[in-house]
């Protein structure tokens, strides 16, 4: 039996479906084309049999919906920062275990749970806490688990920040950094090097599946890491830049499009601070001509009408009342 659609309220929050011509379409075709990648991703090896699964940024469920059938023979669960899509998975969704969690970790489930972890537009917004909630994943992850994760890159880049994407040069990239959640929060592109050399400190890099590879509709590319042996670095060591020489290219790069956000704002800034100021001009014009008007002959001559008009109001309310 189809899983309900949950609020559209909800199912907006993982996707704009505002200017769609059928929304529900677009958010069942997004989240099919997503399940799709995530088996490509995940290989004909890969069996869901007695698997343990969590979605982490699982939404109100719009990946999550597509797999019904695999929930009967696997153990899935699913968090997400938004409570009211945790509480409409848990109402639902009987064969998932949803909890909520915060913008910062950790998650509430203990070490070495899962057998797959998946996050389909996480990392893509992800631009102070990501190397944190990497180490996260790890922790819950299997020895020997995978992790599946999307991230942004060729697709994305000319339509959202309005460059050209140089794979050599992204590194990890990120703009609008001060945009707020309910338009998307910040956004966050990755190459494929830069993911080999950071990510990489943390997970065997297995492979990636370039964008629309396994689906049109699926325009991100995704990685897919190994938990290994040994200890887990530090936060530190997954920040700081590696041996391959493109690390200061990308940097530059970083900086050039900062510096040009930097300006366009600041010219947003001004006009602003001019329109305010104009507002300004004009409320004082407004203020001015009526106190001319308050202090002109025909305005004290008609202050007895004015009078005996509020005293007509005031009658008329206290006979209807009565």
């Amino acid at each position: 039996m189809p899983l309900p659609f949950p609020p559209l309220s909800l199912a907006d929050r993982v996707g704009s479906l505002a200017e769609a011509e059928d929304p529900w379409d677009t958010y069942q075709r997004h989240g099919a084309a997503a399940k799709t990648a995530i088996e490509q991703a995940l290989g004909e090896d890969w069996s869901w049999a007695g698997k343990s699964v969590l979605d982490f940024g699982a939404g109100a469920g719009r990946t999550l919906r597509h797999f019904t059938d695999e929930m009967q023979v696997a153990d899935f669960h699913a968090c997400d920062i938004d409570q009211p899509s945790v509480e409409w998975l848990n109402a639902n969704v009987a064969d998932v275990q949803a909890f909520r969690c915060a913008e910062t970790p950790p998650l509430a489930r203990p070490d070495g749970m899962f057998d797959l972890v998946y996050t389909i537009s996480v990392f893509t917004h992800l631009l102070d806490q990501w190397a944190d909630w990497l180490l996260e994943i790890r922790r819950v992850l299997k020895p020997g688990g995978l992790f599946v994760a999307s991230f942004m890159g060729h697709a994305e880049s000319e339509w959202l920040a309005g460059i050209p994407f140089e794979e050599d040069r992204v590194g990890m990239f990120s703009f609008a950094a001060g945009q707020g959640w309910e338009c998307g929060g910040p956004m966050v592109m990755h190459s494929q090097w830069w993911i080999t050399e950071h990510w990489g400190k943390a997970f065997d890099v297995v492979k990636f599946v370039p964008s629309r590879q396994a689906d049109p509709w699926f325009i991100h590319g995704l990685a897919v890491l190994r938990h290994p042996d040994g200890e887990a670095p530090s936060i530190e060591q997954l920040s700081q830049p590696g041996s391959d020489p493109r690390e200061a290219d990308a940097l530059a790069h970083n900086l050039e499009f900062a510096h040009r956000e930097s300006r366009a704002a600041a010219g947003q800034i001004r006009d602003l601070v001019a329109q305010i100021d104009e507002l300004n001009r004009l409320l004082a014009v407004r203020d001015e001509q009526l106190d001319v008007f308050a202090r002109s002959s025909s305005w004290r001559l008609t202050a007895p009408l004015r009078r005996l008009a509020r005293a007509l109001r005031t009658i008329g309310r206290d006979t209807s009342a009565g």
